[in-house]
Order: C-alpha cells, then structure tokens, then sequence
C-alpha cells in the first residue's frame, strides 16, 4: 500500500482558496446590501412624486373650481373683504393699493388656509377620496383695469375689467404633500 503525503506548497494553497473565497463573498454581500438600499431610496423617492402629483391635481381642480365661480357669477367688488370672509367665505379685498396689497395666502395671522377657518377659504369636494384634506381656494380682487387699447395713464373706471387672483392649495395623500398653485383671471 502506497501512501501519498501532500507536498508542503499544497497545504498551504487550501488555507488561500478559503481566504480568497470568504473575500469574494464579503464583496458579494457589500454589493447586494448596496443595491437593496438604492432600490429602497428610489422607490420612496418615487412614491413622493406620486404624492405631490395627487396634491398638484387638487390643487389644479381647486383652481378651476375658483376660476369657475369668477366666470359664472356677478362679482360686484363690495363682496369682497379684508379677512376673506366675503360672500360665502374666502373672497379677499385686495383693491386699495395705497398701503400695499396684504399677501393674503401666506398672512400666518389670517391663517386662512386653517381647516377650522371654514368661512376665510372655499373647501372644494373632488373625486380624490384618498387625500389627507380637500383642496381649498381663495379669491383675492384685484381691483379694475384699462381695457385693451386705452390710452397709458388712463384710469381705470366702473365699466372695466376686474382682476382676480385665485389662490388653491392641495394635499396628497401624506399631510405634508402640499402644492399652492395661482391664477390671474380678467373678467
């Protein structure tokens, strides 16, 4: 019987296989791990843009909605008011220009985007049942303008154009998916 003895250089060749193995393992894992964390990232990052495209929708059928109500009703300038609780709520008075126009749709003391302010804004009901609230829209008047074609320095009088600016804010699906759009409408 013949017994073979493994050469000294073999023996030392299994422990390196062993090494070189467990490394290219660890280099295995280090790049699975990568590509689940990238994977994770963008699928949030994709899952926000779809939140704040539901709250731009509302937002953009909220401004409709108020450019709407300009189109198919009287405006007669004395609805409007400074707390944006004319008419049937959220129609500001934005006219007298000589103290400078309140910025009505960011005023923290108004607060008139304030779900319990019910009367200082208009909650519009769409078809978005799974958002974190309704969109809602102000109107803000503007004041009268020349028409087309007047002469410069005119002042503007009963019989022109009013200006309107509509103001709609919308949310997603998350309360902090929110998306303000505005409008300027001549009537």
């Amino acid at each position: 019987m013949r017994h073979y003895q493994a050469s000294p250089t073999l023996s030392r060749q299994r422990g390196m296989v062993l090494i070189v193995a467990l490394i290219i393992l660890m280099v295995l894992t280090i790049l699975g791990v990568s590509g689940m964390t990238t994977t994770s990232l963008q699928e949030r990052m994709a899952a926000n843009e779809h939140d704040r495209q539901i709250a731009f929708q509302t937002a953009e059928a909220a401004l409709r909605t108020g450019e709407n109500y300009i189109q198919s009703n009287s405006m007669d300038p004395s609805m409007f008011n400074s707390t944006c609780t004319g008419g049937s709520g959220g129609l500001c008075d934005c006219s007298d220009k000589t103290n400078g126009c309140p910025v009505y749709w960011s005023d923290k003391s108004l607060d008139v985007w304030n779900p319990a302010n019910t009367n200082k804004h208009v909650t519009v009901q769409t078809a978005f049942s799974q958002v974190a609230a309704q969109p809602m829209y102000i109107i803000e008047y503007l004041g009268r303008v020349n028409p087309p074609g007047s002469l410069p320095g005119a002042i503007p009088g009963p019989g022109d154009p009013m200006m309107f600016r509509v103001t709609a804010l919308g949310t997603g699906q998350s309360p902090t998916a929110k998306v303000m759009l505005q409008s300027t409408y001549k009537k």
